[in-house]
């Protein structure tokens, strides 16, 4: 069975959180990533629950809502808080080396801010090793053409 089932004492069993987003590649490899702190790996053999070490707080506090990977390089994004402040974040791995770099914050706001679930950062996606497109729920109005009013876009950071 290759399903990754939330069953007890299993690596997606016992989670605090939900599943927010998969991804998996040509060989079989796959990365699974959640609510709470949630990351499984499956390395085409068997899904093993990740930890972090490079976070240095509880990796609970941390609410993963996109993955993607190419290469040796596999991404991470969405939010932790920490105090009154939510920070929306950037982390990375490098499979290869088997290397964990600090979540990289993209930006913060405060926990009463009325437009925090606005900010979210929902999803990451590329072509390849580049270029990586970061997809949030922020809007921004832009204007489409000199006096035919404004267009709304969803929030989207590129990583050159």
């Amino acid at each position: 069975a290759l399903g990754c089932i939330d069953t007890p004492g299993t690596p997606c069993g016992d989670s605090l959180g939900r599943f927010t987003d998969l991804w998996v590649d040509d060989k079989g490899e796959a990365w699974a990533v959640g609510e709470k702190g949630l990351i499984v790996r499956f390395d085409g053999a068997a899904w093993k629950r990740v930890l972090v070490p490079s976070l240095g707080i509880d990796q609970s506090k941390y609410n993963f809502r996109g993955v993607y990977a190419a290469e040796d390089l596999l991404l991470m994004v969405g939010e932790r808080k920490l105090g009154t402040d939510v920070d929306f974040f950037l982390m990375s791995y490098n499979i290869a080396y088997d290397a964990w770099y600090p979540a990289q914050i993209v930006f913060s706001v405060d926990e009463n801010d009325p437009n925090l679930e606005a900010n979210a950062l929902t999803d990451i996606a590329g072509r390849g090793i580049g270029p990586i497109g970061i997809v949030g729920s922020r809007w921004r109005v832009d204007p489409v053409w000199p006096g035919q009013g404004e267009e709304q876009k969803p929030f989207t950071y590129y990583l050159k």
